[in-house]
This record gives C-alpha cells, structure tokens and sequence, in this order.
C-alpha cells in the first residue's frame, strides 16, 4: 500500500502528456482542465495518506525501540 500510495502524485507525467494533447489538438481544453485539477488534488492527498500509511518519524522510532527491547 506504501508503494501504491507513493506513486499517486506523478503528476509531472501527465501533466506533459496532457499539455502535448492539448497542443495537437487530441485533448479538448474542457479535459486539460480536469487533469490539472486531479493533478493538484493527488498531489495535495499524497502526503496525508503516506503519513497515514507509514506513521510518523516518532511512532516507527517507538516501535523500533520496542521491538529491539523485547529481543
């Protein structure tokens, strides 16, 4: 889930394939507007849902600490 939830905000990707569409003409501008829209909004989402996912720096640290003691 991590991996999946990092790779969300690529957005640099299709933000040039978008603005390539629209240039040639295969994108309608109504569709390029969408884009960057989901383009903004998965890259706002990203680091919430990794903090999620992954925690934060201080509760690995605990569960790291903890698991090393109970060894």
């Amino acid at each position: 889930m991590g991996i999946g939830a990092g790779m969300i905000s690529r957005g640099e990707v299709a933000l040039i394939l978008a603005a390539m569409g629209l240039e040639s003409g295969l994108l309608p501008a109504q569709y390029y507007t969408a884009m960057i829209i989901v383009v903004i909004l998965t890259t706002l989402v990203t680091p919430p849902l990794l903090k999620m996912i992954f925690g934060t720096r201080k509760e690995l640290d605990q569960g790291h600490k903890a698991k090393v003691q109970g060894f």
